[in-house]
Formats: C-alpha cells, sequence, structure tokens
C-alpha cells in the first residue's frame, strides 16, 4: 500500500514537472510573438507617421490651389465688369462671361467643398496607397536579392565545374 502511494506520487509529480515544462515553453513562444508583433506596431507607426505627413502637404497644396483659384476667379470678375462700360455689345457678351464666370466659381466652390467633405477618405486612399506600394517595393527587392543569390550560386557551381574539368 505505501508503494502504491509513492508510485502515485511520483507519477503526479512527473506529471507536474510535463505541465511546468509545456507552460515554459509556451510562455517563450508567446513572448517571441510578442516580440515580433511589437516589432510590427513600431514599423507600421513609422509608415502612419510617413503617411500622414504625404497627406499633410497633399491637403496644403490643395488649400494653395483653391486659394488661387478663388483668387484668379475674382480677377475675372473685376475684367468683366469693365468690360461692361465699353459698349452694349461687350455688355451682352460681359453677361455672359460673367453667368460662366459664377458658374466656374461656384463649381470650384462644390469641388473645394467636395475635398474639404471626403479629406478622411483621401487621406485613407493616399495612406493605403503608400504602404501597398511600399510593401510591392519591398518584395520586388526581396525577388531580386534572392533572383541575385540563384545567379551568384549557379555561377559558382559552374566555376567549380570547369575548374574539375
Amino acid at each position: 500500500m505505501d508503494n502504491m502511494i509513492e508510485i502515485s506520487v511520483a507519477v503526479i509529480a512527473g506529471a507536474f514537472i510535463l505541465l511546468v515544462i509545456y507552460v515554459i515553453a509556451t510562455l517563450r513562444s508567446v513572448r517571441r510573438s510578442l516580440h515580433h508583433l511589437d516589432k510590427s506596431i513600431i514599423h507600421m507607426q513609422q509608415q502612419v507617421d510617413q503617411v500622414s505627413k504625404e497627406t499633410t502637404e497633399l491637403m496644403k497644396n490643395s488649400n494653395r490651389l483653391a486659394v488661387d483659384l478663388q483668387r484668379k476667379s475674382k480677377t475675372m470678375d473685376t475684367l468683366f465688369h469693365s468690360l461692361g462700360d465699353a459698349s452694349q455689345v461687350i455688355q451682352q457678351m460681359t453677361t455672359s462671361l460673367k453667368q460662366v464666370s459664377s458658374s466656374l466659381t461656384n463649381n470650384v466652390q462644390k469641388t473645394v467643398d467636395g475635398t474639404n467633405k471626403h479629406q478622411d477618405r483621401i487621406n485613407d486612399v493616399v495612406k493605403y496607397s503608400s504602404l501597398a506600394l511600399k510593401f510591392w517595393q519591398a518584395w520586388q527587392a526581396r525577388r531580386e536579392s534572392e533572383q541575385h543569390r540563384k545567379d551568384i550560386t549557379s555561377q559558382t557551381e559552374r566555376e567549380s565545374i570547369k575548374r574539375r574539368s
């Protein structure tokens, strides 16, 4: 009976040791995974920062363009007013041009308003496009590196065969 208890205790101790070994292996694996995840998150954050900078620059350029278009539109309005004083024919022509200018101004304003409304979408598109381009470039570089390694290996093999001959 005492032997049975000792054997049971030994089996339990062995099972516990195996459990501890498995838990340690699992924790190491989790630690490695978390380390890789941390590196990936840092890399993604750097890419997001870069895309944010590019998006900000794009927004600044869009705003400059809108201001320039508005300034030019106002200049056109002034030009049309001065031409209207010249004669009746020029006045009719000025009225037509004024309507076109007003329509252009409204369209530009609608475009600017639409751009402002969809700025988040534009930012996302630019961000994901930039990320896709970077992933594609990294993939291309890796393919070229692998091809270069294959070329060097085959060249080395050919030289080795020539030396043996």
